[in-house]
């Protein structure tokens, strides 16, 4: 919670600090574009070092230091007398999408160690875990989009001028995160953690490697759409940071170009994984041919399922925010932050995820004869972002009129 508490302080208030410091609306909205790119890039070195290296509960504690110590220095950069650009962006774009990047994947595995799944009943106590344990989570953006952001950006006077909104925004969210990793560390021996359980990255590689040498289409294929994708993340990172609009334009197309091939290619070549039939399992036993298979058959849906997803959600944080600067934002003396309209995702999760798990589920599983799937709840969850992306629009066409 507190962890989230602080990401969507940053994502929430970023564009309007880098715009004080003088970057323009357009290279600010990109750069905080960049910052939650870092944020879901980063997730990939964390992964990998809690399954390979570290386990997941010393990779969350020392990543967690990193955010602590990034979220501390954002704050001192944001003191009115300094407002130290590169203070800011080194402790923001380096420290806390690192500190991110070893907490996000390991932080609700790690709550799920804390199940013994042989046991009938923790299994089905550990399916109710994630899904409170996303509402948690939605506690901390709903402090940040309702409070936190609004302090940034306009202070809280008299207590605390304008000018140090941004200070004392990052300093709450940094002094909530220490706390947060203080209770961690107690709560230490209580804790089930299990060692690293191999370095399955390096097992996928394999078998995509060894298929690629064989001669395989597909594995060539899969070889290079693996690589696009990582270039386009890189293009995409790099363009927000370009001053030169012309240049800043053209990298954005090209990194838009090669992610729908890159994309493309993945869903096409890992639609069927028979192609990989035939490769001897990796000689370390890091990971089972069958077991590569099955993890690569789920590529094409987390593609079309994030694209179609995160379409819709990182809207939030560029465009909505873009759009409500242009909207009357005045309530009483003050204004508030376009950030916090936000609130509404997290108000949404907070109150209808408890609806959904103890009513919704149970009545459709009931209705159906059958428990509802997971693929179930994800298009059904699709459907209606659909619904209200078109009720958006046909509210924005009438506003426009």
């Amino acid at each position: 919670m507190c962890e989230r508490t602080t990401y969507y302080t940053f994502a929430g208030s970023q564009r309007n600090l880098l715009q004080r410091m003088g970057f323009s609306n357009a290279q600010s909205t990109s750069m905080n574009a960049a910052f939650s790119i870092l944020c879901y890039i980063t997730p990939l070195l964390g992964g990998w070092l809690a399954d390979a290296q570290l386990g997941r509960y010393r990779t969350i504690l020392w990543f967690a230091i990193i955010y602590v110590v990034g979220n501390g220095l954002a704050a001192v950069s944001a003191w009115p007398t300094l407002q130290t650009t590169w203070l800011y962006l080194f402790s923001t774009m380096a420290l806390v999408t690192l500190g991110c990047g070893g907490i996000k994947p390991n932080i609700a595995n790690f709550g799920g160690d804390q199940y013994d799944t042989s046991d009938p009943q923790q299994q089905q106590d550990q399916k109710s875990f994630f899904n409170y344990f996303y509402l948690v989570i939605n506690i901390g953006a709903a402090v940040a989009y309702g409070y936190l952001v609004t302090l940034a950006t306009n202070g809280q006077p008299p207590g605390i001028p304008q000018d140090y909104g941004f200070f004392a925004a990052y300093a709450i969210a940094a002094g909530c995160f220490f706390l947060c990793v203080g209770v961690f560390v107690l709560g230490t021996p209580r804790y089930t953690r299990k060692p690293p359980g191999g370095d399955s990255l390096r097992g996928l590689i394999y078998y995509m490697r060894c298929a690629a040498s064989a001669g395989s289409w597909k594995g060539i294929a899969s070889v290079i759409g693996w690589a696009l994708l990582l270039l386009f993340l890189c293009v995409a990172v790099a363009q927000a940071f370009i001053t030169d609009t012309t240049v800043a334009m053209a990298l954005s197309y090209a990194s838009f170009g090669l992610s729908v091939v890159a994309c493309v290619v993945l869903v096409w070549v890992h639609c069927d994984n028979r192609y990989l039939d035939g490769i001897l399992d990796e000689p370390r036993g890091m990971m089972s041919l069958e077991e590569a298979k099955a993890t690569l058959d789920t590529v094409p849906t987390l593609i079309v399922v994030n694209i179609a997803f995160n379409i819709c959600y990182n809207q939030m944080s560029g465009t909505f925010q873009a759009q409500a600067c242009q909207m009357n934002l005045m309530v009483g003396s003050g204004q508030i932050n376009g950030a916090f309209f936000n609130i509404g995702d997290c108000f949404a999760i907070v109150l209808f995820t408890p609806i959904y798990e103890m009513f919704l589920l149970p009545l459709l599983g009931r209705l159906q004869r059958s428990p509802v799937t997971g693929m179930q709840q994800v298009v059904a969850g699709l459907v209606v972002a659909a619904l209200a992306r078109s009720e958006e629009r046909r509210v924005r066409n009438e506003w426009r009129s």
